[in-house]
């Protein structure tokens, strides 16, 4: 059996197997969300925190041109209380049975060295962020790299200041894996 090639590319959030498009995390939990939930301004916003917090996991924060923003600060806070150490950051998955990807903002370990999928947000809290932590901890569990004790949400503030959503659900990766399938019905049935 010929290597199976896995690319994201993050410009237009396209995850591919083989060169060919597979539906992710965002796609499946995003459905949930009213089209104004987000502008470009807050997507941006997020990205930018996304992309500055993995240069600081990479050891790479004097390249970080917004080193002393609130998010940022936010972040060191939430590191030092909960003497959080990241094992992957930014990291790319994709489940290679039901052929569905996504990536992890964190997965590390935290409080009493337990570990932890930490989803980073910038804007309000959701309950579809449930369900991508669940997903999330679902591609580490298939790809043998960790199962995860913790599922965090975690909003970081323009102050400086972040607030811990600690997600438990356990109807939440039954909930995610049902509205994939949900999709792959109405696209199979060319239903909008």
């Amino acid at each position: 059996m010929a290597n199976k090639v896995f690319k994201f590319d993050p410009i237009p959030h396209v995850y591919t197997l083989n060169d060919v498009p597979m539906e992710n995390i965002t796609s499946v939990t995003g459905s949930f969300m009213p089209l104004e939930f987000f502008d470009d301004y807050d997507r941006d916003k997020g990205t930018d925190v996304h992309h500055a917090i993995k240069r600081i996991c990479e050891g790479d924060e004097a390249k970080v041109k917004f080193a002393s923003c609130g998010y940022i600060n936010a972040w060191h806070r939430f590191v030092t209380a909960h003497n959080f150490a990241t094992v992957l950051c930014e990291h790319p998955l994709y489940h290679p049975t039901e052929l569905w990807a996504g990536t992890l903002d964190q997965f590390g370990l935290m409080d009493n060295r337990e570990s932890a999928i930490v989803e980073i947000k910038t804007g309000p809290d959701h309950p579809s962020y449930h369900l991508q932590t669940a997903a999330q901890v679902d591609l580490l569990k298939v790809n043998k790299i960790g199962c995860p004790k913790l599922r965090i949400g975690l909003q970081l503030f323009e102050d400086g200041t972040y607030k811990v959503h600690r997600h438990t659900g356990l109807t939440d990766l039954g909930i995610f894996k049902a509205q994939l399938n949900v999709m792959r019905w109405m696209k199979r049935n060319n239903i909008k």
